[in-house]
Formats: structure tokens, C-alpha cells, sequence
């Protein structure tokens, strides 16, 4: 019984007398070889008709046929190979041909035929000049003032990280601390190291004289003139008409505008810094404008609607404002008066406020 390990039951198997398996030859033996067939062999049928096929070989090489160049490949090579006592001889006879030498070069030639660019012990006597090409691969550079110098600084990049330390040695003492000097162009100014720098910002917070009391909010803003009452002005000319044309108005070389029509309304825009409070707004002026008055408003810029801060008759001042801080962020502000007459002159605005 045989286990078909496919199919996972038990075969009969087929033996002779003998007890030997008997088998299928075709399924390993093929009469004729098939090409890329793995899995079976040629017949012994094949194997003698293919020995008996005369036209399937050709007569074996005899030993002199072998050595023949033009009947065997590798012979080709014999004129370009030498037996080892032969190579022996000819580097013996190049050896001895003096025309095929020249003396050999003493120390001092070498380095002449270099320029005499380093000395006996390998240091370079002369400045190197690249030729505008990158010195490439370079782990460190050192510095010395001279020969025998027992100080140096060290130039290096650090473990492929793109930093360059710099790096103070001393032949008695180790690594020493590295100073950076550069020139100013009258002297030289010291690139300090974040330490040292903090060393002396301590010190130099530690040292009363140098400082005075902090400013508070209030004496910050009066320093650089920030705080107290501030103005905003304008001259006439700064107003335009809203109705009716601008033909009906004068816009004169003294700076005011005056009205040459019944019925001018004049307006102006007004900038504030934002932040500010106003305390105080007012129109000028001739005498025949007194009986017109004049508003200031904030304009709200989502909507258009308007919020009236302060108003007053020309040459009266209104220190009542409503809405007073200036909050440029959603407002705009402006002024306005009411219907002019013929002849009725506006001199210039001012807004008093504090920051």
C-alpha cells in the first residue's frame, strides 16, 4: 500500500514475483529528449541511434591538431605567453639596458620636481593654492603661530553633523577654551560663546550703577511722549461739500472754505490713533456760520449706521462725547455741518483727546 498524499487514502501497488515495484517507464523515460523536460531522461533506444549518428559528431582533435592555431582557439594566446623563465629573461635584459633608465632621484630632487612645496619632514614651505577646486575630505585643520609653538587651534567638523568646532590645545595643558577675532575694520571685535556672554550679562546685572528703577506702564508711555492730552486738526480746505455741487463753494489761499450758495453742507474725515479717548471736539468759524452747527460721528463700517459722539454751534465746543474711545477696527470717523449760507466761512476743526 502506498499514501497518496493528494487525494489522502491508501494505492495498491503493483509488484512481481520478486517483490520489486513495477512501474510505468514512460512517466521518467522518453524515446526522444524534449526540450526544458526536467522531470524525465533519454531512452537507451535514444542513446545508441545517437552514438550510431555519424553527423552528430565530428573526429576528435589529435594532439597536434590541438596546437595548430588556426584549428584551435586557445593557441591564439601562445605568441603572448611566456614561460616564467622567459618573463626572468627579458626583465633581465631590460634591467641591464641603461638607455631604459635614469638615475634614480635623491630626496632633495623629489621634492624640487614639486616645486619644493614641502620640506624633509613634510611641511609645506609655500601657500597652497588650490586653483579655485574644493579641498575635499578634510577632518581638521590646525593653526599654529609657528614651529615651535606649544599652543594650537583646532579646526574641525564633528561626527558628519554639519558643525565646525573650534577647538584651543596646549602641549602642557590639553584642550584650552577657542577665541574667534574679527576684525572691524580698525581693530578687533571677540565672537564670545554663549556662556561667557551669559557670565557677563550676570555681572553686569549685578552691578546697581549701571540701572535704573523699571519704568512702570504709565512712565513708558510719558518717556517717549505716549500719554497726556493730544490733537487732531484740520484747516477749512480739509471739508468738501455733500450738497450741492462744488462749484458753490471757495476753497481760499488762507486755508478755509466758504460757502457761496444758501443750503452747502460740508463734511470731512477725521483720523484718530487707535486706542485714543476723546475728550473734546469743536468747528471755527466766521461769525456768520455761528448760527450752523456741526457733528462728529462714528461711522460703523459693516453697516453703515452711525453713532453721533459730539455736536455743537460753530465756535462752541462739545465736551461731552458719547463713544469716545476710538476703536479704528470697526469705525470711521468724520465731521459734518449743517446747511451753510452764502458768504458762511469754516476756518478748520480740532479734536482734543488723551492716549
Amino acid at each position: 500500500m502506498g499514501w497518496d498524499a493528494t487525494a489522502k487514502v491508501w494505492r495498491k501497488l503493483v509488484c512481481n514475483a520478486a517483490g520489486k515495484l513495477i512501474i510505468d517507464p514512460s512517466e521518467i523515460l522518453e524515446d526522444n529528449p524534449t526540450d526544458n523536460e526536467v522531470g524525465k531522461a533519454p531512452t537507451s533506444n535514444w542513446a545508441f541511434d545517437h552514438k550510431a549518428d555519424a553527423s552528430a559528431h565530428h573526429t576528435k582533435f589529435t594532439i597536434t591538431e590541438h596546437d595548430t592555431p588556426d584549428r584551435h582557439a586557445l593557441a591564439n594566446l601562445d605568441p603572448l605567453v611566456c614561460s616564467e623563465a622567459e618573463a626572468d629573461s627579458k626583465i633581465s635584459t631590460h634591467k641591464a639596458d641603461a638607455s631604459a633608465h635614469h638615475s634614480r632621484y635623491t630626496d632633495a630632487e623629489s621634492r624640487a620636481a614639486i616645486g619644493n612645496l614641502l620640506d624633509s619632514n613634510g611641511v609645506m614651505l609655500k601657500t597652497l593654492n588650490a586653483g579655485y577646486n574644493s579641498i575635499d575630505k578634510v577632518y581638521g585643520l590646525i593653526f599654529k603661530g609657528s614651529p615651535t609653538a606649544t599652543r594650537y587651534t583646532l579646526l574641525t567638523n564633528w561626527d558628519d553633523d554639519n558643525i565646525i568646532r573650534v577647538v584651543g590645545y596646549a602641549s602642557a595643558g590639553g584642550y584650552q577654551p577657542a577665541y574667534i577675532d574679527i576684525f572691524n575694520g580698525t581693530g578687533y571685535e571677540r565672537v564670545v560663546v554663549v556662556p561667557v556672554m551669559d557670565a557677563a550679562i550676570l555681572a553686569h546685572k549685578n552691578i546697581a550703577d549701571a540701572h535704573h528703577s523699571r519704568y512702570t506702564d504709565a512712565e513708558a508711555k510719558a518717556a517717549v511722549g505716549y500719554n497726556g492730552t493730544k490733537y487732531w486738526s484740520c484747516p477749512g480746505i480739509h471739508f468738501d461739500p455733500m450738497t450741492p455741487a462744488s462749484e458753490d463753494i471757495t476753497k481760499t489761499n488762507e486755508g478755509s472754505i466758504v460757502a457761496n450758495a444758501t443750503g452747502i453742507y460740508l463734511k470731512a474725515a477725521v483720523s484718530l490713533p487707535h486706542g485714543a479717548t476723546v475728550t473734546s471736539a469743536i468747528v471755527n468759524g466766521n461769525a456768520s456760520s455761528e448760527s450752523n452747527t456741526w457733528e462728529l460721528y462714528a461711522l460703523k463700517l459693516s453697516d453703515r449706521s452711525r453713532t453721533q459722539m459730539a455736536w455743537n454751534y460753530i465756535n462752541s465746543a462739545d465736551n461731552s462725547i458719547t463713544q469716545a474711545a476710538v476703536d479704528n477696527s470697526t469705525y470711521a470717523y468724520f465731521l459734518r455741518t449743517s446747511s451753510l449760507a452764502a458768504a458762511d466761512e469754516i476756518w478748520g476743526a480740532k479734536i482734543t483727546y488723551t492716549l
